[in-house]
């Protein structure tokens, strides 16, 4: 795919992140399992294109209009903190739209991912997500009576705000009658925080087979990421992973996973593949939701395997951890990162 003709791209990220603004070295925090755009701001300028990284919190009106005079574009890079900002993140992303500025990915995409609310309309075109009520806060019916009208059967939930990331406010409880003061009380918590709340089924595969990531470039896949909770853990955040590339890799693969971090590790590589089939098979209706509105450039879609379906967790379009340093690992030509350039250029 050939690069289009735009020659300036400024990448956003959190202030940690961004490092000096120009020398990659000093990008990415600290740690190469972080990397990005220590990765993709040499092959931007190998291509001729000005690239500078900044704060995404010291963006103004100016670096926009220079963006949309100069038919640049705005890349969003690790803005790991934009839930603790959203009026902020959503203005900028509004003001991008106003003054015609191209974002990658397109800020009304982002606008409509920034709310968890977005599964429902997944869901809505044919994506199976766990079993969800999506709660605006300040809530006016109770804990107990949402529970039982949305989730009736459930034993175990979990709250977590409509806008949120990284397992921010996250909440996982069991239900018991010996806990239903507590719980009440951990949804109180969550409705004064005041993003919203999502009450979800809680899947104890998670702890099992833990979670997949697909990594998508405009619509094609790349690569899955194997997320791996730590033993006993409710969520993946903490815990390990791993970048299957292709399928003579997995069984190695999951040998590792089961001799280095979990040996109870559940997953199968036929999992794997069949979950990758629907993976794709998701990324295509959510392509068709869209005919005629702007194309993203990149997704990270977030399934957890149940049974014999793959339920939807997250359709990160916003700042997905791409895991793009284990993904080139020992690729001297640096397959992926050529290709989410060139997503993030066409």
């Amino acid at each position: 795919m050939e690069p289009s003709k735009s020659k300036l791209v400024l990448i956003i990220s959190s202030e940690e992140m961004a490092g000096d603004g120009n020398d990659p070295a000093t990008m990415d925090g600290t740690s190469y399992k972080a990397a990005c755009m220590s990765l993709i701001v040499p092959r931007l300028r190998e291509l001729g294109v000005k690239t500078q990284v900044k704060n995404w919190l010291s963006v103004d009106g100016a670096n926009l209009k220079t963006l949309s005079e100069q038919n640049g574009i705005l890349l969003i890079g690790p803005t790991w903190d934009y839930q603790d900002h959203g009026e902020d993140f959503a203005r900028l992303m509004q003001n991008c739209v106003d003054q015609k500025v191209r974002v990658a990915n397109p800020a009304d995409i982002v606008l409509w991912n920034m709310n968890k609310k977005y599964l429902a309309d997944l869901e809505k075109i044919g994506i199976s997500i766990p079993t969800s009520c999506f709660v605006e806060t300040p809530a006016t019916e109770s804990w107990e009576s949402l529970r039982k009208r949305f989730l009736p059967t459930a034993t175990d939930l979990v709250l977590k705000p409509h806008v949120g990331a990284g397992g921010d406010h996250f909440v996982h409880l069991q239900l018991s009658p010996q806990n239903d003061k507590k719980n009440a009380a951990a949804f109180r918590r969550l409705d004064k925080v005041g993003r919203g709340i999502v009450m979800q089924e809680y899947l104890p595969e998670i702890r099992t087979k833990g979670e997949l990531g697909f990594v998508f470039f405009r619509g094609e896949y790349q690569y899955v990421q194997i997320k791996i909770p730590k033993k006993g853990a409710d969520k993946i955040h903490g815990g390990y992973q791993r970048v299957v590339r292709a399928e003579d890799e997995i069984d190695s693969i999951l040998a590792d996973i089961r001799h280095t971090c979990r040996p109870d590790f559940e997953l199968t590589k036929k999992e794997i593949l069949d979950s990758v089939v629907i993976a794709k098979s998701y990324m295509q209706k959510f392509i068709a939701s869209r005919a005629g509105k702007s194309v993203h450039r990149y997704a990270r879609l977030d399934g957890v395997v149940s049974g014999e379906k793959l339920l939807l967790m997250e359709l990160e379009l916003i700042e997905p951890f791409l895991n793009l340093g284990a993904a080139i690992a020992g690729d001297h030509d640096q397959k992926f990162v050529r290709a989410y350039v060139d997503a993030i250029l066409s």
